[in-house]
């Protein structure tokens, strides 16, 4: 996927393994882009709708 100033580009990842995955900015879209760290964590679905539910949580405790 080629980088564009200006333009966001969206990736969807489909990961099958819990645990975070390592890379690096594969564009020179700026300075020192093309070293840029990328990481991802992939949680079960049960972890994250928990943590989903307390962020909900938090924001609606902060609102009041």
């Amino acid at each position: 996927m080629d980088a564009v100033p200006g333009k966001h580009n969206i990736v969807d990842l489909v990961l099958k393994r819990c645990g975070i995955n390592y890379g690096n900015c594969a564009e020179i879209c700026g300075v020192n882009h093309s070293y840029m760290p990328v990481s991802v964590e992939v949680l079960s679905e049960e972890f994250f709708n928990k943590w989903l539910s307390e962020m909900r949580r938090c924001l609606e405790n902060a609102e009041e």
